[in-house]
Parts: C-alpha cells; structure tokens; sequence
C-alpha cells in the first residue's frame, strides 16, 4: 500500500511457501499452536457469525447482498458462506497465488483476486463489475500479518470506500497481547520479572547479538517446512476505535466465542465491527 514494502513482501513469501509446501489440511494455516488443524466446524461457525451480522445491517434490503473476504487463504470460509446463503455475491482476496489457486476451485461461482487491497482498488477502477461496492467486508485473524500501524489505517480507508452506504467491515478475531507475545518475541512479564531484571544489571550481563534470521522452522500438520520470518503486527483496540470514529458511523467491540477453537484462542481474539457511513 505504498509503505514498507519490504514486510509486504515477506508476508507474500510466506503464505506463497506455506500454500506450496504445507499438508493439504494446513495450506490456509488453520492450526493450533502445535501445528494441528483446527476443526472443520469452525469454518461454519465463523462463516455463520458473518451471516447473522450481514442480516442485521442488511435487514429488508434487496439482495444480491455483495460479501468480500480479506485473506481468504484456500476460501474455506467463504465455502461456508456460499452453503449458508447461496445468493450471496463472494470475492476473496489474498497474498498467495497458490492459495487463490485452491481457493478457486473450493469455492466455484466466486471471484478472487491475488495481491493486497491497495492493488485490488486499482484493479478494479478498472473492472465496472467490480465497482458496485460491498455490503460486508471481512478479515478473519489476518491484522497480524499487516507490516505497520501506517499500513493498518490506509486499509481501514481503503475499506470505508469500497463499502456501500450503511455496509461494515468485521475485524474478526483480532489478536491483542498473546500474538505480540509470539510474534514479536516479547517475553511475558511476570511477577519475578523486577528481580530478573535486576540481578541481569547487577551481574553485568549483555545479550549476545544475533543476526537476524531469514527463515524458521515450522510444524504444519506434522510437517517440518522452512517459511521466511516477517515481523508480525499487533493492533491496539484503541487505535481501531479512533480510526473509526472519523470514517465511520458506529464502532462495536465484541468477544465472540467460536466453541471449535482451543481456549486460549479465544481468550484473546476479539471481533470489532465498523459500521459505514449512511
């Protein structure tokens, strides 16, 4: 989107690796934090909190309703969606051409379009079709993989134009502190984290400095694969709901509890629905 592109493009290598050499059931990365595969109910449990939140914005209104996803991965999502409400028009979007490349023969009759949303506004100032604008926008835990807080907000405008007067965009499953923990690397503090840190000032010890690592292992599906390191993003509660009070209507936050997920998931995933502007 027109900043640090370098992390854009590592994002990209990444979920390109992944979608080549990932088992079957872990190409969308769908896992646990053994590497096991989530269940496949939660897809449709996912796929009905978007259906119930469509409804609500949309109530009385004449369809087709318009859904785009935002980091579809294979469209497992959106399958479920397609099951849920047939009528639905369904656009995907994502980094990963192989995953788009499953992702189109998953879900048929949908359309998908490889790059990040920046490239897919130009693409469709081109394309009338694509120009009507969407009732829903959604992203279903994919904020972490976003490079800055600068990139985060020219996402959330470039959603606001894309959606139709009275449209939303679902933030779903946002992580807050548990991802910044794993991703960025961050140590949880704990009580006996003062004394550590004062017995490490009062020996003198210096962390050995380490080259930054290119890749790192990672367990899919009981496969070991090599993926390219990116940095990870954390996104506060606090900016979403600043950004939003200037480019859209309503503002909602919201702990939805998906019963397929492992607990600790959903301790700390939070959903934010952003209403456009009527």
């Amino acid at each position: 989107m027109g900043v640090d592109v370098d992390p854009v493009n590592k994002a990209r290598d990444y979920w390109d690796v992944v979608g080549k050499n990932a088992p079957e059931n872990c190409k969308d990365h769908w896992v646990d934090e053994n590497g096991i595969p989530l269940p496949e109910t939660l897809y449709q449990e996912v796929a009905a909190y978007i259906v119930k939140g469509l409804d609500g914005i949309r109530e009385g209104s004449a369809g087709p309703h318009r859904v785009l996803e935002v980091g579809c991965g294979t469209g497992k999502i959106l399958l479920a969606l397609k099951e849920l409400r047939p009528g639905l028009e369904l656009t995907g979007i994502d980094f990963s051409r192989e995953q788009i490349r499953h992702a189109s023969m998953t879900v048929p009759g949908a359309k998908f379009f490889t790059g990040d949303l920046d490239e897919f506004v130009a693409a469709s100032t081109a394309d009338p079709a694509d120009a009507g604008g969407y009732d829903l926008i959604f992203l279903h835990s994919v904020i972490q993989y976003f490079p800055s807080t600068e990139y985060f907000e020219k996402f959330l405008a470039l959603c606001g134009g894309l959606l139709k007067q009275g449209g939303a965009l679902y933030l779903i499953d946002t992580p807050i502190d548990w991802y910044y923990d794993q991703m960025r690397g961050t140590q949880r503090q704990t009580a006996l984290t003062p004394i550590k840190n004062l017995v490490k000032k009062l020996i003198g010890y210096q962390p050995k400095v380490k080259p930054v690592p290119l890749t790192a292992s990672e367990q899919l599906g009981g496969k070991q694969i090599e993926v390219p390191i990116f940095p990870g993003y954390w996104a506060s509660p606090e900016m979403i709901q600043g950004f939003s009070e200037n480019e859209f209507e309503d503002f909602r936050f919201e702990y939805q509890l998906f019963k397929s997920k492992p607990v600790h998931y959903r301790k700390y995933r939070p959903s934010f629905l952003l209403l456009g502007k009527k």
